[in-house]
């Protein structure tokens, strides 16, 4: 489950026409989401052609050794970025690579790093409400569908991810903005009961696979979520391998990401686990979420936050 670095509170407006949304969905929903907004969103805030931008470097589909260059795309939030930066000068390391940054609220980002300006969301209400606002998208390019088994995300989207995650795509892109979908392996607690574990009920609930048929017709990113397996890199590498496979199933064009976490639950992990990770699945995936998260809502079990080691990792790479 991703349990997403520490934001600094977020949300986000324009109204050309009004984003496809489920039957049912009216004024009094819009203003609980925008309620909801303010104390549970991942991120800051920005119309634009739906076209990327020149370092944004989409996958070209075809599964394992697709990736024609040595860059590696990273997702990384703002927050992450300047507490790395501490430690080591993150602008020179990910000069050569692409970056795709959740802002905070205020849609600030951090000025060392040329990056894609992204907004994540935990439900599609959310998102909803913030295009309905004057100021959005403003500078923001992308945004991240993050639904998991949460009170952040409603029981409706965990219970139809798919449906939701077509929405949140087509909402995405009649705004001219590019869409991410990152959901949680727990949502196969919801849809996939007495499956195992969360990583085979991911699977088996074929999560990837709606994932890709949301996105198929489009520019956009699939996410997942492996950063509770990435202590050893055989599951780790076997979830990512089969859940990519899935997506590109579906649509051979979407660019997929795996998550990667400085401090997940359950215990501490050391780089030689996480470059182990990134070796095995580098020529399965584009690039990798590199969570730095810290105790709170969102990740009650995390240990403090250690930059220190998501620099290692990039500065090892770099």
């Amino acid at each position: 489950m991703l349990r997403v670095d520490r934001v600094q509170n977020g949300p986000l407006g324009s109204d050309r026409q009004r984003a496809v949304r489920p039957a049912g969905i009216g004024g009094a929903r819009v203003l609980v989401a925008l309620l909801v907004l303010v104390g549970a969103m991942l991120a800051g805030c920005g119309s634009f052609s739906s076209n990327p931008p020149p370092h944004f470097t989409p996958g070209n589909g075809g599964g394992p050794n697709r990736h024609a260059s040595s860059s590696i795309s990273w997702l990384v939030t703002s927050q992450a970025l300047r507490e790395m930066a501490a430690i080591t000068s993150v602008g020179a390391v990910l000069r050569g690579d692409n970056v795709l940054e959740i802002a905070g609220s205020t849609g600030a980002s951090f000025p060392g790093v040329k990056a894609t300006t992204v907004m994540a969301f935990r439900s599609f209400l959310a998102l909803e409400a913030w295009l309905q606002g004057a100021s959005a998208p403003g500078t923001v390019r992308a945004v991240v569908y993050d639904p998991e088994s949460w009170t952040f995300t409603p029981l409706a989207e965990q219970q139809n991810v798919g449906s939701y995650a077509r929405q949140f795509v087509a909402a995405a892109r009649l705004h001219g903005l590019i869409p991410i979908l990152a959901p949680g392996l727990d949502l196969s607690r919801v849809l996939s009961p007495g499956s195992g574990s969360v990583s085979s009920g991911y699977l088996m609930a074929n999560i990837p696979e709606e994932m890709g048929a949301a996105l198929a017709g489009g520019t956009g990113y699939v996410e997942i979520q492996a950063q509770s397996l990435e202590r050893v890199a055989g599951p780790y590498t076997s979830l990512v391998s089969d859940a990519a496979k899935a997506v590109l199933s579906r649509d051979p064009q979407a660019t997929v990401l795996a998550g990667l976490s400085t401090n997940p639950s359950g215990g501490p992990v050391s780089l030689a686990e996480i470059l182990a990770d990134i070796k095995e699945t580098r020529s399965l995936v584009t690039g990798y979420w590199l969570n730095v998260p810290g105790v709170g809502t969102s990740c009650p079990d995390c240990a403090p936050p250690d930059p220190s080691l998501g620099a290692a990792v990039l500065d090892h790479l770099s």
